[in-house]
């Protein structure tokens, strides 16, 4: 299992990271065309807009301020995307250099060949390079994922297993822990309880003169009174 789990880890970060860039390109898209469409919106508004003052001898307030809103309404929808491009860079500069400073961890302590190890290479991203950049980082992903999946088949063979067979046993072990997990936890809240119940029963005062006896509380007992006298059955 701990070559298995070696490996897998390896497979796991391309994966992981190829996930990464995959839904930062996607954001860069979407954010990028909703950024050119509203251009041309605004383009647009500005041009009736202009057409409407030029024709206009008496400036009508009503269809002035419609103009108006439409176009201050587009520029502020355009600022807002433009200012989720230069977040969406920002934070992949800040993942990456911290990508950076995690390969060199795992340098240090003998840990090779992760994902990791791909940013050590990679340029800062701006507005005009993040296209590239991440298309060029989803394909070394690409290629490190097929790469470390390969070499985990190529190990389970060797024991005449597939890698379903070693995720199969990984979970059915942490199934068997969990549930080993849940009865020591069981276990120790009864017996907590029990203990708490014994301390309960054990309880004690003293009165003065130094004698203990029970809390009354504590015993079941009857009295009776007659004549001034009292019986206690216990």
């Amino acid at each position: 299992m701990d070559g298995y789990l070696a490996l897998r880890s390896r497979q796991t970060s391309y994966e992981s990271e190829l996930d990464v860039h995959q839904t930062q390109l996607e954001d860069f898209q979407l954010l990028s065309n909703r950024r050119a469409e509203l251009s041309k919106q605004l383009s647009a508004a500005q041009a009736d807009y202009a057409a409407y003052i030029a024709s206009e001898s008496t400036l009508n307030i009503s269809m002035h301020n419609k103009f108006s809103l439409r176009v201050s309404s587009l520029e502020n929808e355009l600022e807002s995307a433009t200012q989720g491009i230069a977040s969406l860079v920002a934070q992949a500069n800040r993942y990456s250099n911290s990508q950076k400073q995690y390969a060199s961890y795992l340098k240090r302590t003998g840990q090779e060949e992760y994902a990791a190890y791909e940013y050590q290479t990679s340029v800062g991203y701006t507005e005009e390079n993040f296209l590239s950049e991440t298309t060029d980082m989803i394909r070394r992903m690409e290629i490190g994922a097929k790469r470390w999946h390969e070499r985990v088949s190529s190990y389970c063979e060797q024991y005449g297993l597939t890698p379903y067979d070693f995720e199969r046993y990984l979970q059915e072990r942490h199934k068997l822990s969990d549930a080993y997990l849940s009865a020591l936890q069981r276990l120790d809240s009864l017996t907590t309880s029990v203990e708490t119940a014994s301390m309960e029963d054990n309880k004690q005062v003293s009165p003065p003169g130094g004698s203990t006896v029970p809390q009354k509380d504590n015993i079941d007992t009857v009295e009776i009174s007659k004549r001034g006298q009292f019986w206690r059955f216990l």
